[in-house]
């Protein structure tokens, strides 16, 4: 080596070992896990050697564990890359093994960072595995109203619209874990797939296919959009892929026109009713674990926002300025970034109502002729839903708290020191007839009454001209002869 070379190798080698062993990117560090079955337990080994072992729960007939949930993982920003062996140890050999990073694998080793290892899914048993079309892969287990074969094909018409609209890889290889649960439906996107879970008594087609399409939207909405740790942008991250998932399905034919109307009016009354319609983005992250309506704001803005802007005589000149995000991705999400897509789309207010709508939280005004010319809007005067008691604090104690003396509770009977017990409530409905049982000094009994609030507000609602609508262009269309 000449002295030259030398001297060029001295300056470069000092950091270039500091990365090495810093587990920088040129040397990730390795995370060895042991799996047993039997006690059911993982044990992490740390590059330094030191260890740590965890209990794992697990049913008879098989496990699923969100890896944040249960395995014990590292300290560090998400973005640190990682290397990790898993082992398995003494599962039963007819058990199927699907984790985020492989199937069947009882000896696991892939590369990653915390943040996607923190969200991944390991799981395993009596699960049936199969593969669509387009390469998603259905893992599920027990009885559904749907065979496996149709769940495939109804999962390749959901992912459909989404890569149509992105136009990149798609979402081949996503596991989509399907479980049968006595709780109500619910979904999470996790790496490389997506959990669903709900009781196969009430399963119904539709609401599963808005749901799936919501948790299949995360993979680009935020993770592809270059995500941020930023719960103040869930108007966007959850509020657009609420809309998205809905106009996905319509796109797709799952759901009809006056499905999505029918839903985009539930979301309008819901919005405008809401005590908590004008908090800004830190009030609701500071509200939402303990308070039900700061935590569904930001879908119900991000979902009237995106119908607001996505208009300009088309159903889908928002697809263009979501491309752009993806495009325009080398730095975090951010308000800026998105209120810069939106102006790529001719949107000449957006950082104006940005600013106002969210920062602000002020009452979000829609634009006319949201539908353009399949619908029509009128004002409609909406109550607000409303207990006429302190049900946060009844429910603690099954004791009425709070009564309030000009709500129809009290006018119903109910009052302070009561005993209760809800039996018939559809929980933010306030149109609907609620029932629940009380119980005082003269016995037990049940009472009924709307749960409706004394003052009514303005809500924009909408009426369809037409009983198909293009989702594309947003005009009618003839009924097929």
């Amino acid at each position: 080596m000449s002295s030259k070379l030398a001297a060029v190798w001295g300056v470069l080698a000092v950091p270039l070992l500091l990365m090495l062993s810093a587990g920088g990117a040129l040397a990730a560090d390795l995370l060895r896990y042991t799996v047993r079955f039997d006690p059911f337990e993982v044990e992490l080994t740390l590059p330094s050697g030191a260890k740590e072992k965890r209990e794992l729960p697990r049913q008879a007939t098989y496990f699923l564990h969100r890896a944040n949930n249960r395995w014990p993982i590292p300290d560090g920003p998400a973005g640190r890359q990682v290397r990790c062996e898993v082992r398995w140890i003494g599962l039963p050999a007819d058990w199927r093994l699907v984790t985020s990073f492989g199937i069947d694998r009882r000896v696991e080793r892939f590369e990653t960072t915390l943040g996607r290892l923190r969200k991944a899914v390991f799981a395993a048993g009596d699960f049936r595995i199969a593969r669509s079309k387009r390469g998603m892969v259905l893992v599920t287990r027990g009885s559904w109203k749907l065979s496996d074969a149709e769940f495939l094909i109804l999962m390749d018409r959901i992912a459909e619209p989404h890569t149509a609209l992105w136009r990149d890889r798609g979402v081949g290889g996503h596991r989509v874990f399907l479980l049968p649960s006595s709780k109500n439906w619910g979904g999470e996107g996790r790496t490389k797939g997506l959990v669903v879970e709900g009781s196969p008594d009430t399963f119904e087609q539709a609401a599963f296919a808005r749901l799936l399409s919501h948790e299949l939207f995360h993979e680009w909405n935020p993770r592809r959009l270059h995500s941020a740790d930023d719960e103040t942008l869930y108007w966007f991250t959850e509020g657009f892929t609420d809309y998205y998932a809905v106009a996905s399905v319509w796109r797709s034919g799952l759901w009809s026109f006056e499905q999505v109307l029918e839903y985009s009016n539930e979301v309008a009354r819901l919005y405008y009713t809401s005590p908590m319609r004008n908090l800004t983005p830190d009030r609701m992250v500071a509200l939402r674990q303990s308070n039900t309506e700061a935590n569904e704001l930001p879908y119900r803005q991000g979902f009237l926002l995106a119908a607001h802007w996505n208009g300009n005589g088309s159903g889908k000149s928002l697809d263009l300025a979501m491309r752009n995000l993806m495009k325009d991705n080398g730095e975090p999400l951010s308000n800026s970034r998105i209120t810069r897509a939106l102006r790529s789309i001719g949107i000449e207010k957006a950082e104006e109502e940005v600013q106002q709508f969210v920062v602000e939280g002020r009452t979000i005004s829609l634009r006319p002729n949201l539908w353009g010319a399949c619908a029509a809007e009128t004002r409609k005067e909406f109550a607000r839903f409303d207990m006429g008691f302190d049900v946060k604090e009844s429910e603690k104690s099954k004791i009425i708290h709070g009564v309030k003396q000009d709500s129809n509770a009290w006018r119903a009977g109910v009052r302070d020191g009561q005993k209760w017990t809800p039996r018939d409530v559809v929980w933010g409905d306030a149109s609907y007839l609620a029932g629940i049982d009380i119980e005082d000094e003269q016995g037990k009994r049940r009472i009924q009454y709307y749960p409706a609030s004394a003052t009514t507000f303005s809500v924009p609602q909408y009426k369809a001209n037409t009983a198909r609508c293009d989702p594309w262009t947003l005009t009618p269309v003839s009924a097929p002869r």
